[in-house]
């Protein structure tokens, strides 16, 4: 009931025999008494139910209005407070409100307004009647007259008598434009004091009347926005824009352009920017609000340091979307600077990258952004799979299919690419061009869209109506690279594979419907292939045609697919060339072409074993009858398998180092005699840098069967030659060489462990390794001696080998070879790995002071020489070494020498208490624990808090803050499992001084809170409630007042402070 309430309305309302009778904001309605006589007068013929809604300040003044009216208490009941609405059942109310024609709207409608329901309600209503976007519905009149400006009225309506009209609308007014803003920025208020003309205080008082009395303020992570943000633009657009600009933009600029502000000044840019953008969109003209703030920037850009030019564009990244002219203006001239200084290169890699992207999203600017990222793509080396922001990555997304969009984004790319491959004067640019065009021949694209603090990604199949003209351009580019170098062919055949593949759903599984539409561009592509077959007689793309249509032939959703595709490959011919080409890199594709061709089933359990011997039973027969008859001397070997090389590496099908091996070499070596095979390897000698090169150690491997002595002296001779890729391939050969081993052996892998080349040294260790598990007396000098300075991969492969079933046994070190292998470690920056873990979990058990002694030793390390790439102990899981636990006098002075360590300096301060929390931390209470466990199976040791009790009743204050600093890392359960404990720790400290008490506080458990927190925006989190719920049961059973208590009081409010900032995120950051 909003009208007034007299009599007369009253009579005119009330006609019937019952009613109820809802009255709205009913704090405000000062003739309450009227609507009290009437139903008294009238009870006895009509029955009410009257249902009040008002604000918490107005409740005092119903019951009192109630009660002076005779109202029976009995009668009144409360309801209690109408919480917020969360965002789900604001989502919900928006979609109400919009109907289901405009029900795709609602999530956007949402997001703008869900700090106020009645906007969201009134809003929808809007939109659905008159079609307006839901951005841009602070620029309708209608919606400006009927909800923002009363409501803003309303609202400072309330406060009128406490802060000044015209203080309170300019305050509001710099807030809109400046949000969110730090509470407690000094350099703010005092600029805008200053512009104001009020004082400080009064300025931070307004502020606080505004957040506290109004709710049209609203604090989130010490920052202060205008809420909802679709009043704060209200307020913003009618101070800034009357038909034209009014000059306010232009005031506020020249306050805050100064470096030490720069938040406060990229939140000013963020919001007219697009503000700016709203009024464009609804004028669809430009309005010169901003034209002077860019000129400015502009002039200013120009004179700004080479780090500030990057630090500014980078912050650009919203405006870029609004202002995308004036943005690709400043990247212009950024791009124009052709320093090679650290900041330009960051700034031409990564920030300009971004900005264009956000640039490319208005489509009068896409070409002009397109060929921007193409020429800063080409120059960045970096894999484009680890940098999101990478030039050739914001071209692919730029060609990616999009919900509700049309195909201009798609055309303007595909025309570019066409331009770009007519130009290009490096083979390995098609590379990247082919990469973009990819995204054209999907047929599945996500829509990612945010929802609250939540990322969802929905996966879309694509009509193949929708597309076809683009598609088929597409594929024109893609036959034109089919005309070019056998590199570049293999890439466009895999374009061709991925236009080929049938649409699946998310689950993977086939959408007959759409894949029977597809068929024509399949089959478009197949002719494509076919006329490539046909005219390149190249064996390498034969087989690669092979990979790429068996899985089609076999299970292809068309037969006219299948059957296209197994003509494609009865086409092809069975040469010696594509035998010897796929025995060298596509054994399987070989075996479909000649025992396949689709009479069995491509799947089954064994399929791969099969494949193996047939194959070999293949390449045995052709290097008896044919090979090996066309090619009778070693030169003539060696000369084949080098051409034949290089034809495949050029195409770019090389698998890895060693793509020979099998079945190419497998089967050819055998066959071949010991004089041919001592003149290969002479051969690989005479010309190291040969292909044939990296596969020197397998021909020794044959040739060690049958002549050993030569074997080692071509070795020999290897080693003296200094080929990088022959000493590769000795040193993994010898890895399957401990049966034929000898003592010359030895001295060989000695000069193979002292090559400068780690990646030698490595494989080298990875060899004698293996040997130490059959051989350990042999093999145990080399690894004691061998030196690994500070690199971490080398430290990896050494300590792999130790302690392991194809390593050294443990039981063949002594406990001073433990140390030597130890203090080897000292140099490695880090040794959080695996295999270094695993070895010091061992010799822990072996020998448990030196390995404290080692970790010590580190700590110390990184101290004395300000290592700051250097980590000592792990951060995380350090007690992985710690598997089984000394006896007890042993364990005891273990911690004591660890404790004592705590003083010794910064770095220890920090790590040290890493470190015993480590030794600490025990099973169910004993003193060992086994390989594998989780946190939950451990406890704080019994004997680690009896040595920490020595410092804790020592009444020296150090000692007591040294005794906390220890439990830094302790686990937060200690508090509640351990509470004797924790109590003495208190009164101790407490005894002492304030300031001793307030220093352990600190040091507790759960009081520096790390590790990964699960959080459900605006949900409290139930691990840290319930920390705090026990803590403060713990401290109800200590005597008020007493440091006991205190102290866990302490820790429930940190519990609760800790919870309310994660669980309450600042959605603006």
């Amino acid at each position: 009931m909003n009208e007034s309430i007299t009599e007369e309305s009253l009579d005119e309302l009330l006609t019937q025999p019952n009613y109820a009778i809802i009255i709205d904001d009913a704090h405000r309605k000062k003739n309450l008494s009227n609507l009290f006589n009437y139903i008294k007068q009238r009870s006895k013929n009509q029955k009410f139910k009257l249902i009040f809604s008002s604000r918490p300040q107005g409740l005092d003044f119903l019951q009192s209005s109630l009660t002076d009216s005779d109202f029976d208490q009995n009668d009144i009941t409360k309801l209690g407070n109408l919480e917020p609405l969360n965002y789900d059942e604001i989502k919900e109310l928006a979609q109400q409100s919009l109907g289901k024609k405009y029900e795709d709207s609602a999530l956007l409608l949402a997001q703008i307004t869900q700090d106020c329901p009645l906007i969201t309600v009134i809003a929808g209503q809007l939109v659905a009647q008159d079609k307006i976007h839901p951005r841009l519905l602070e620029q309708n009149d209608k919606f400006r007259e009927s909800v923002l400006n009363k409501f803003q009225q309303e609202i400072l309506g309330e406060i009128s008598d406490r802060i000044p009209s015209d203080k309170c609308q300019q305050i509001l007014q710099l807030i809109s434009a400046m949000a969110p803003i730090p509470q407690e920025n000094s350099e703010f208020y005092q600029i805008a004091s200053q512009y104001l003309n009020i004082q400080k205080s009064e300025l931070k008082r307004y502020i606080g009347i505004l957040l506290e009395n109004t709710g049209i303020l609203v604090r989130t992570r010490n920052k202060i926005r205008i809420t909802p943000d679709i009043l704060s633009d209200h307020i913003l657009v009618k101070a800034c824009w009357n038909i034209f600009p009014t000059g306010y933009i232009q005031e506020i600029f020249e306050l805050f352009t100064s470096p030490s502000i720069f938040e406060l000044f990229s939140n000013f840019l963020d919001n007219v920017s697009e503000l700016d953008w709203r009024i464009r969109q609804v004028n669809k003209s430009e309005t010169g609000l901003l034209d002077e703030v860019w000129n400015t920037i502009e002039e200013q850009y120009q004179q700004w340091s080479n780090r500030y030019q990057c630090y500014f564009l980078g912050n650009l990244n919203q405006v870029a979307y609004y202002q995308p002219k004036q943005v690709l203006k400043l990247i212009k001239i950024a791009l124009s600077n052709k320093g090679d200084a650290e900041e330009v290169n960051s700034l031409r890699l990564k920030t300009i990258p971004r900005l264009l992207g956000m640039v490319g999203r208005t489509i009068d600017y896409l070409p002009d952004c397109c060929n921007l990222l193409w020429e800063i793509g080409k120059q960045d080396n970096r894999a484009l799979n680890l940098y999101p922001d990478h030039a050739l990555l914001i071209l692919q997304d730029f060609a990616k299919y999009e919900k509700s969009n049309g195909l201009e984004t798609q055309q303007i790319i595909v025309d570019a690419v066409s331009r770009w491959l007519s130009r290009i004067d490096n083979d390995n640019y098609y590379f990247l061009a082919l990469n973009i065009l990819d995204e054209i021949f999907k047929k599945e694209f996500e829509y990612r869209y945010t929802e609250n603090l939540t990322i969802q990604i929905q996966i879309h199949l694509l009509n193949p109506e929708f597309a076809p003209t683009i598609r088929s351009q597409a594929l024109k580019l893609i036959e034109k690279c089919l005309e070019l170098d056998t590199k570049i062919i293999i890439r466009a055949l895999q374009s061709l594979e991925n236009a080929l593949r049938e649409p699946q759903t998310r689950s993977g599984d086939r959408n007959e419907e759409l894949c029977e539409k597809w068929v024509s561009e399949q089959l478009t592509i197949l002719e494509i292939i076919e006329k490539l077959v046909k005219t390149n007689h190249d064996p390498i793309i034969h087989l690669k045609v092979v990979n790429i249509l068996d899985w089609h032939i076999h299970r292809g959703y068309s037969q006219k697919v299948r059957e296209k595709a197994l003509h494609i490959t009865q086409c092809i011919p069975d040469t010696d060339d594509l035998r010897l080409v796929g025995f060298m890199i596509d054994h399987e594709s070989l075996d479909w072409l000649i025992n396949n061709k689709g009479q069995f089933d491509l799947f089954n359990p064994d399929w791969y074993s099969q494949i193996c011997e047939r194959v070999k039973a293949i390449a045995e027969e052709y290097y008896q009858e044919i090979f090996l008859q066309k090619y009778k001397s070693s030169q003539a070997i060696v000369q084949k398998i080098n051409q034949k090389c290089l034809e495949v590496e050029a195409a770019s099908q090389c698998k890895d180092r060693y793509y020979l091996k099998y079945p190419f070499l497998d089967c050819l070596v055998p066959k071949i005699e010991r004089q041919t095979l001592v003149e290969i390897c002479e051969a690989i000698l005479e010309n190291p840098s040969s292909p044939i090169a990296n596969y020197f150690g397998f021909f020794c491997s044959h040739l060690r069967r049958n002549d050993l002595d030569t074997a080692i002296h071509l070795i020999q001779l290897a080693i003296d030659n200094g080929s990088v890729p022959i000493l590769l391939s000795i040193a993994t050969s010898y890895y399957f060489w401990s049966e034929s081993l000898r003592d010359e052996d030895v001295s060989l892998l000695s000069s193979l462990l002292s090559s400068d080349n780690l990646t030698i040294k490595g494989d080298t260790i990875n060899s004698i390794g293996r040997i130490a598990s059959q051989k350990p007396d042999l093999m145990k000098p080399l690894i004691l001696n061998v030196d690994i300075g500070n690199h971490l991969e080398l430290a990896k492969r050494l300590y792999g080998k130790i302690g392991t079933t194809h390593g050294l046994p443990s039981d063949y070190l002594s406990n001073n070879e433990v140390e030597l292998l130890l203090k080897k470690l000292v140099t490695i920056p880090e040794i959080s790995d695996y295999e270094i873990e695993s070895f010091l979990a061992m010799a822990f058990k072996h020998n448990p002071l030196a390995v404290i002694q080692f970790l010590l030793d580190r700590i110390r390390s990184r101290n004395v020489n300000a290592l700051h790439n250097y980590t000592p102990i792990p951060y995380q899981d350090a007690y992985k070494f710690f598997v089984s636990l000394p006896e007890l006098e042993i364990y005891s002075d273990i911690l004591r020498q660890v404790r004592d360590k705590i003083f010794d300096g910064e770095c220890e301060r920090y790590f040290i208490p890493i470190l015993f929390h480590a030794l600490s931390m025990v099973k169910n209470g004993e003193s060992s624990k086994s390989s594998y466990y989780k946190d939950d199976n451990l406890t704080f040791s019994s004997t680690s808090l009896e040595i920490l009790n020595e410092w804790i009743n020592s009444e020296d204050a150090e000692k007591i803050r040294g005794a906390s600093c220890l439990l830094l890392k302790a686990p937060r359960s200690l508090i509640l499992e351990q509470v004797d404990f924790i109590s003495n720790l208190a009164s101790k400290a407490y005894e002492i001084s304030r300031d001793c008490f307030l220093s352990v506080l600190q040091n507790l458990p759960g009081v520096s809170w790390t590790g990964v927190i699960w959080a459900t925006p605006q949900q409290p989190i139930p691990e840290l409630i319930q920390f705090k719920d026990d803590c403060l049961k713990i401290a109800e059973t200590f005597p008020p007042l007493s440091a006991s208590r205190r102290c866990y009081e302490e820790l429930a409010k940190v519990f609760q402070k800790t919870n309310d900032a994660f669980s309450n995120p600042d959605i603006d950051e």
